[in-house]
């Protein structure tokens, strides 16, 4: 069954709310025939792209690791995430953004990195289940 506030997030509000460079990348990126997978991992290893600086280094597996984490919460309802979730629910009806922020806010602590650095990766995350739907990416994400 799909939560509540994953049903009121949509795949063109998701896009809306990525930074206009990583929006535009997306586009012409996917164009390209490159998949959300392909574009997290080049923006993982060029940061500059995310509109920090080019010294500011991220983990190599950044992208394999907030899907991990985002899977946690939304597929294998894991403990750690269960507050997170009851808040989500809370805070379904109010703006898409508030739902996108908490998740980037508690998936970055886990992952010990600033939300706003995180954010665009949630977001393409979110675009992946809301594209193909909740309990085909769980699955896909389940299989390898």
């Amino acid at each position: 069954m799909t939560p509540s506030w994953l049903d009121r997030l949509s795949e063109a509000d998701l896009e809306e709310s990525l930074p206009a460079p990583v929006r535009e990348l997306l586009k012409s990126h996917e164009t390209c025939g490159d998949t959300i997978d392909d574009i997290a991992a080049w923006l993982a290893s060029s940061p500059k792209d995310l509109g920090v600086g080019a010294k500011t280094t991220l983990p190599s597996n950044l992208w394999g690791r907030t899907r991990q984490e985002v899977y946690l919460l939304i597929c294998a309802r894991d403990a750690k995430y269960k507050e997170l979730r009851r808040t989500l629910l809370r805070e379904a009806r109010k703006a898409k953004p508030v739902i996108v922020g908490l998740i980037a806010a508690a998936v970055s602590d886990c992952l010990g990195l600033d939300a706003g650095l995180l954010t665009p990766f949630v977001i393409l995350c979110l675009i992946l289940v809301v594209r193909i739907g909740k309990e085909a990416w769980c699955q896909s994400f389940a299989d390898g």
